[in-house]
């Protein structure tokens, strides 16, 4: 062997994996985990739930070298707003669905989302419509004909389980997610945090959402309103939210908050941590969500 070889540079060997399910792990640790990204550089989908050593930051900075990303789960791992600026900085607008549900996040955390990980409708329709073209190769007579509008299921709570099924269930070599590239988070889970009212109001307004989970935020409880919303915003209700969701929620299909944000129950129909029960929870997204359409 020449001395050359030895010295020159040691190339990393790489692997085509695309789904990594890496949630409660106990025997990782952080270098174990920030070294092997290096290894899957096409992974699609990363659940790394309550497996505590993800949440080191050298684990977060290493999401950099994952840059086909699109579905990340960090749900349960402790995070605080700290780490989440971390993260942010490390995906940038490339994941599509984040989940940083029952971790230790305020509204700081939001405020850093929604300036590094959410673009606008129309630049994340531009990148669409190019990377659609580039890949399934659609003439520019026939463009108007077939849109440029990603698969329905991508605009709903069911699209992570759809590109898990379809991960798992034999190689597909296109998934039509990949065309959603660095448009940034559609589908946001972010319940279990200490995020407030207004928070949620601002995850609303910026119109780019499909998939909003914030469970019960900071002021959802009737004790709590009085405190921290407006009067305007109590008193109206759901009708006060409707409104709300028309003008600022387009393209939003799915929503799940505490119940006394929208209207008014009696106790007997909401749980022991004031969500309402799941029937009446799935009667209330629903009528909330079909006031808007779909878009990218």
């Amino acid at each position: 062997m020449k001395s050359d070889d030895l010295d020159g540079p040691q190339r990393t060997a790489t692997y085509g994996l695309r789904l990594l399910e890496a949630s409660n792990c106990l025997n990782t640790t952080p270098l174990g985990l920030a070294e092997s990204f290096k290894h899957f550089p096409s992974i699609v989908y990363l659940d790394l739930s309550k497996t505590l050593p993800a949440r080191d930051p050298s684990v977060l900075h290493a999401l950099r070298n994952l840059p086909a990303l699109q579905i990340l789960k960090l749900r349960g791992l402790g995070l605080k707003d700290e780490d989440v600026q971390i993260l942010c900085q490390s995906i940038g607008l490339r994941v599509r669905s984040l989940d940083v549900r029952d971790n230790r996040l305020t509204d700081d955390s939001v405020r850093m989302i929604l300036q590094e990980c959410i673009t606008t409708t129309s630049i994340a329709r531009t990148i669409v419509r190019n990377r659609m073209m580039q890949s399934q190769g659609i003439p520019s007579i026939m463009q108007d004909f077939f849109g440029f509008d990603l698969p329905s299921v991508y605009h709903t709570n069911g699209q992570d389980m759809f590109v898990k099924s379809k991960l798992t269930s034999g190689f597909l070599s296109h998934l039509g997610i990949e065309d959603a590239y660095q448009t940034g988070i559609t589908h946001l889970y972010i319940s279990g945090n200490n995020i407030s009212v207004y928070a949620v109001a601002n995850l609303l307004r910026i119109q780019r959402l499909h998939v909003l989970d914030v469970g019960t935020p900071i002021g959802a409880r009737k004790a709590e309103l009085p405190r921290m919303a407006s009067p305007s915003f109590i008193s109206g209700g759901s009708e006060a939210l409707v409104p709300l969701l028309e003008q600022n929620g387009r393209g939003l299909t799915y929503l799940r908050l505490n119940h006394s944000v929208v209207s008014r129950f009696t106790s007997s129909q909401m749980s022991s941590d004031g969500v309402v029960q799941a029937e009446r929870d799935d009667e209330v997204v629903t009528m909330l969500c079909q006031v808007v359409p779909s878009v990218v």
